[in-house]
């Protein structure tokens, strides 16, 4: 065997890893497919279900394409979130129903405040250790499911800065 032929096969990654990245690929793709079908599906009923989407964060093309639609619900549960994009409030305002539940958060961003429509917040099965207090601002909120976390502080007034 030649030097040049021997350096070929030490720098050719084992086909073992070959096949795990070309399944990662293709369930990556999936999921995106997962996505957009589903943001197309919310065009038309105004209830965003993402859940259970194998998402890390809200990519960015879900704001773009559901940028005319007046959402009602979004449900992000059953992903591996571990904060939701202060835009979600902002571009999603006419949301009543957000649910968060069994992700990895831990806070809430202050722009949930501006979901002034929202009536039902799930945020159980996460990591929160304090009781978000952005959500004493939510006037209009008849129902918190927070269980499955491990808050210790539950304090009714806000942050001073």
């Amino acid at each position: 065997m030649r030097f040049e032929e021997a350096s070929e096969i030490a720098v050719s990654p084992p086909i073992g890893q070959l096949d795990e990245l070309m399944m990662r690929t293709k369930r990556a793709g999936v999921a995106v497919t997962r996505v957009v079908g589903r943001c197309r599906d919310a065009q038309d009923s105004r209830d965003l279900d993402l859940s259970d989407c194998e998402l890390a964060q809200v990519p960015d093309a879900v704001f773009h394409l559901m940028r005319q639609t007046d959402l009602s619900k979004c449900d992000l549960s059953f992903n591996s979130m571990t904060k939701i994009p202060a835009k979600l409030a902002t571009n999603f305002v006419t949301l009543t129903d957000l649910n968060i539940s069994h992700n990895r958060m831990t806070k809430l961003p202050d722009q949930i405040a501006q979901l002034t429509n929202l009536l039902r917040l799930d945020i159980s099965h996460n990591s929160f250790s304090n009781f978000p207090y952005v959500v004493f601002g939510l006037t209009k909120i008849v129902q918190v499911n927070a269980e499955q976390n491990q808050i210790s502080e539950y304090t009714s007034h806000r942050r001073k800065s």
